[in-house]
């Protein structure tokens, strides 16, 4: 294999890094995790769920919308509908649906709620800090953060609402916790070795480098065809001198995911 230059792997994990290190993309719900498509009278709502389903937003807001009309709020339809207008960029609008949604829903269906409203939540706030609204920002993380304790609460082995704890922490900068929920959502969901990359990543930015390398080398020794955990420990082996290893690890990314090449 051609042999990269220190030069080259610098630059390209200087490059990678700020998508290694950035808040993750949250765990979504299944946008019709509170209602079946085959249990489904309502032809809109019908309609709606399987445009969601294949990522037709904007045919599932019409669908959604119309069904609202026809057949009037209920706890499902409110928050698939919250979910189409999160992934449509209306956090705004998501919210007011979550909110809707959670006066009519049973006890049994708010953690799942509660966890796509801090979703919205966590978008609000990344508009907020965009547009340098640091408190705005701030108030929209802690109540997304609320909302997740809420969830975990509710259920405490829902992984996915201590994984998007941890990403609402890390964009807040407590990145201590942030490594608790992660370690939490990936000890919960042994199966999504993403949830225990993100952990090791967090290691890393809490100085633990040698714990960070040895969680990462666990993961790709279990899932070698995760491109991107090899790449993340090719930057924590760069991070702790370690050139060879740095650089055996991303070609091991670069096979399996070209756009971690080398230019």
């Amino acid at each position: 294999a051609r042999r990269l230059t220190s030069a080259a792997l610098a630059a390209l994990l200087a490059t990678a890094a700020p998508s290694l290190v950035a808040p993750p993309p949250p765990a979504y719900a299944s946008p019709s995790h509170l209602v079946r498509v085959e249990d489904v009278d309502s032809p809109a709502l019908r309609a709606g769920l399987n445009a969601a389903n294949e990522r037709r937003f904007g045919d599932a807001l019409a669908a959604f919308e119309g069904a609202l009309a026809d057949d009037g709020p209920s706890a499902a339809l409110l928050s698939n509908l919250g979910n189409v207008r999160l992934s449509l960029g209306d956090p705004d609008a998501a919210l007011a649906s979550f909110d809707e949604a959670l006066t009519l829903a049973p006890a049994a269906d708010s953690a799942i709620l509660r966890l796509n409203r801090a979703l919205a939540h966590e978008a609000l706030a990344v508009r907020a800090d965009a547009a340098g609204d640091a408190a705005a920002a701030a108030s929209s993380l802690a109540a997304g953060v609320a909302d997740c304790d809420a969830a975990i609460a509710a259920d405490p082995g829902e992984a996915a609402a201590h994984y998007n704890r941890g990403g609402l922490l890390q964009r807040g900068g407590d990145f201590a916790g942030a490594a608790a929920s992660f370690r939490t959502a990936a000890d919960l969901a042994p199966g999504l070795p993403g949830y225990r990359a993100r952990h090791a990543v967090l290691l890393l930015q809490l100085g633990d480098s040698a714990a960070a390398a040895k969680e990462l080398r666990a993961v790709v020794r279990r899932t070698p065809i995760f491109a991107e955990a090899h790449a993340a420990l090719a930057g924590v082996e760069w991070a702790r001198g370690d050139g060879a290893r740095a650089e055996g690890e991303l070609e091991a990314a670069s096979a399996l995911d070209s756009g971690w090449k080398a230019a």
